[in-house]
């Protein structure tokens, strides 16, 4: 009994890497985005720090099934701040966040500090 109850949650678990691998995938390819702030140098206007960031996914790179939380952080000499969350999803993803296709993508967001 203890065999086979062995064999089973290794079964499961062999399962679950299986299931995993492609997320494992996109975090290992992670050099292929291009990620792009405009401008370079940040500069106060005023009482904010205006910015926008903007990345491109080469193809093949987001898994149809996966789900993507992208959170800037402004760092500087003495602290840092985050800015607001970006929701990416995939194609079989049911949710209401940006779309980004298995064929690549793109996407950018306007930041304000």
């Amino acid at each position: 009994m203890k065999n086979k109850l062995t064999f089973v949650a290794t079964l499961v678990l062999v399962f679950g890497m299986m299931s995993c691998s492609s997320p494992l995938k996109m975090k290992q390819a992670a050099k292929d985005v291009a990620i792009v702030c405009n401008p370079t140098q940040l500069e106060i206007k005023g009482n904010a720090i205006e910015a926008e960031w903007s990345a491109t996914f080469p193809e093949k790179y987001f898994n149809k099934k996966a789900g993507l939380q992208l959170l800037p952080v402004l760092v500087y000499q003495g602290g840092e701040v985050a800015g607001p969350v970006k929701r990416l999803q995939g194609e079989k993803v049911y949710d209401n966040y940006e779309l980004i296709k298995n064929a690549g993508g793109k996407t950018s967001q306007k930041l304000r500090f």
